[in-house]
C-alpha cells in the first residue's frame, strides 16, 4: 500500500513539474524560516539564564514621556538613587546593583589596553554568578578606585602573573587597584565587560 502511494506521488510530481517545484520550494522556505525563528527565540531566552537566581532578577527601565506629544519611550536607565529607595520601601526587594558604562584606556608600564566595561556596585558578585578566579567577591568592588579585570584583559596587561594587588593607571593618571580577576564570559549575557570598576569610584 505504501509502495502504491509512493508511485502515485512520483507520478504526480513528474506530471505537474511546475506546481510541484513551487510547492517544494515553498515548503522548504517556510520550514527554514520557522527553524530560524525558533533558533532566534531560543537565543534571546538564553540570556543570563546561568545565574542561580535568574528568575528573581529584574532590570529596571524608565518610561519617558515626551512633554510635547506625550509619546512614550523605554530606556534601559533609571535614577541613581532608585535602588536604595526600592530596597528600603518595597517588600520583596532584597538587593540591587547600580551599573553604568565604563570605557577608556588602562595602562600598565608601557602596555596600553582600550577596555569597555561597567561601573558596578559591590553587590554585583552577590547577585550575579560570574566566576571570580582570584580576589574576594564580597570586597572586590567595595572601595573606590578598585578594578576587576577579565582573565583575558589581565593576561594582556600582566601576562601570567596574578594581578591582584597591583595597580593600573588611566589616561587621566588615576590609579586603580586590581582587586580581582573574573573568568571570561562564555554564556549569553547583557553584562558584557572587560573590566568592572567600583561604582563608588
Amino acid at each position: 500500500m505504501l509502495k502504491s502511494y509512493l508511485k502515485a506521488a512520483i507520478r504526480n510530481l513528474l506530471k505537474y513539474k511546475g506546481f510541484s517545484l513551487i510547492s517544494i520550494i515553498g515548503l522548504a522556505a517556510s520550514m527554514s524560516v520557522c527553524l530560524l525563528i525558533i533558533v532566534f527565540v531560543k537565543h534571546q531566552w538564553s540570556y543570563d539564564r546561568f545565574h542561580e537566581n535568574a528568575g528573581r532578577i529584574y532590570h529596571i527601565y524608565s518610561d519617558y514621556k515626551a512633554p510635547i506629544n506625550n509619546s512614550s519611550h523605554l530606556y534601559a536607565t533609571s535614577p541613581i538613587g532608585l535602588g536604595e529607595v526600592l530596597k528600603n520601601e518595597t517588600p520583596g526587594v532584597e538587593e540591587y546593583i547600580r551599573l553604568q558604562h565604563y570605557g577608556g584606556t588602562v595602562i600598565k608600564d608601557d602596555q596600553k589596553l582600550n577596555i569597555r566595561g561597567l561601573y558596578a556596585s559591590e553587590a554585583f558578585f552577590r547577585m550575579l554568578d560570574f566566576e571570580l578566579l582570584s580576589g574576594n567577591p564580597a570586597t572586590a568592588l567595595r572601595e573606590p578606585n578598585s578594578i576587576v579585570l577579565t582573565q583575558s584583559a589581565a593576561e594582556r596587561l600582566f601576562g601570567e602573573q596574578n594581578p591582584v594587588g597591583a595597580t593600573v593607571s588611566t589616561e587621566n593618571k588615576d590609579e586603580l587597584l586590581v582587586t580581582g580577576v573574573v573568568a571570561d564570559i562564555a554564556a549569553s549575557t547583557l553584562f558584557e565587560f572587560e573590566a568592572l570598576v567600583s561604582f563608588s569610584t
